[in-house]
């Protein structure tokens, strides 16, 4: 470890403070030797900032495939996409200038260390806002998809606005008094962010996976992609969700360390990232549904925020036994993003609305 001499004017200010255990006075005020046992504090943070920027460079490739695969997305994606990236790249300048105070500029002053810098408890509302801009985003999915569910949409809703209600509000007690033992006693508003938050995305992951399961068409090619897709969303909108659990399991069992803050370090990354992914996989899955010859059964609006097919109605026919159905012409854009613009036209197909999606099925009514 590494011994240092505190000079005789901090001694006496720490003196006097039975909340700052790392010092051990001796009888001689003029060189006080005091070991730091950083492993579990400043250690655990120097490894989370290295991860945090393994991340962002992750974040910074994801953008740039998205811009370049998805010219054609509406503007407020575009700025949401934006947005995410600038708040990330605030984080991560965050978290450089922590590392360098703590690192660098303060690292001989054990009463500097003890206390939580502005740019440390600032990453938590960066966290915030962005978890904000995610979770909404695919909440505007989650309720397309249902059919337009608002009641499930409100739950939700009050999940998302209660971990960010928490989260800022884990902050706000941080900034009034930025004691490093006194962030820690904040274990009510810490455990509630937390729980929220994974409550929230979990919830998410499962209402797309549901969504997208009981819109099957029932045709094996575009199911097996549909299945995939399934197993995508759920495998990345539960990385949020995982990552608040394993934050809350570590922060009740090791509650003086800050084994908790490698976790927390990597939210802002994890949301934008997560958002990325969603956006980008479009792509893949349109190349899949081509490939397996599934690709007029999928309504691609349900994989992300592409425009939704426009139906124009024509008349009306009744069928023996069932319920007066419309017949359709339709003309749907699937593939927005490619370099020629594919257009698909079915013409008489009746449209069959269940649970809130629609699915097409040709009639035999100009047979």
């Amino acid at each position: 470890m590494r011994s240092l001499r505190l000079e005789p004017a901090t001694y006496k200010a720490a003196r006097g403070r039975p909340d700052l255990p790392i010092f051990h006075p001796m009888a001689n005020p003029q060189a006080v030797p005091v070991k730091l046992h950083l492993e579990p504090t400043l250690g655990v943070s120097y490894i989370a900032i290295i991860f945090s920027t393994m991340l962002y460079g992750l974040t910074c490739l994801q953008t740039f495939i998205y811009f370049v695969s998805a010219p054609r997305d509406p503007w407020i994606v575009k700025a949401l996409v934006i947005a995410t990236l600038v708040i990330d790249s605030i984080h991560e300048a965050f978290l450089i200038h922590a590392g360098y105070y703590y690192f660098i500029l303060e690292f001989d002053n054990t009463v500097a260390l003890q206390r939580v810098v502005w740019s440390l408890l600032a990453t938590v509302f960066c966290n915030g806002v962005t978890g904000l801009l995610v979770e909404s985003f695919i909440l505007w999915r989650v309720y397309h998809m249902s059919g337009r569910n608002v009641y499930l949409c409100i739950v939700i809703g009050i999940f998302i606005l209660a971990h960010i209600g928490t989260n800022f509000a884990f902050a706000i007690q941080g900034l009034d008094d930025p004691l490093f033992t006194k962030v820690q006693r904040q274990t009510g508003s810490a455990v509630s962010e937390l729980v929220f938050g994974a409550v929230a995305d979990v919830g998410l992951a499962v209402s797309l996976a549901y969504y997208l399961y009981i819109g099957r068409s029932g045709r094996k090619s575009s199911d097996t992609v549909v299945n995939k897709l399934i197993l995508y969303t759920v495998t990345t909108g539960l990385v949020p969700s995982i990552n608040d659990i394993l934050t809350l399991i570590v922060h009740l069992a090791l509650p003086k360390a800050f084994y908790d803050q490698f976790f927390n370090f990597l939210v802002c990354e994890l949301y934008t990232n997560t958002f990325l992914a969603t956006l980008n996989v479009r792509a893949s899955v349109r190349a899949l549904a081509q490939s397996s010859s599934a690709f007029e059964s999928i309504n691609i609006a349900t994989v992300g925020i592409d425009r939704a097919p426009r139906w124009k109605p024509i008349r009306k026919t009744r069928h023996s036994g069932t319920a007066a159905l419309p017949t359709y012409a339709v003309s749907v854009t699937q593939v927005q993003n490619a370099e020629s613009e594919v257009e698909l036209k079915v013409p008489n197909a009746a449209v069959h609305t269940r649970h809130g999606l629609s699915f097409m099925s040709a009639t035999d009514s100009d047979a």
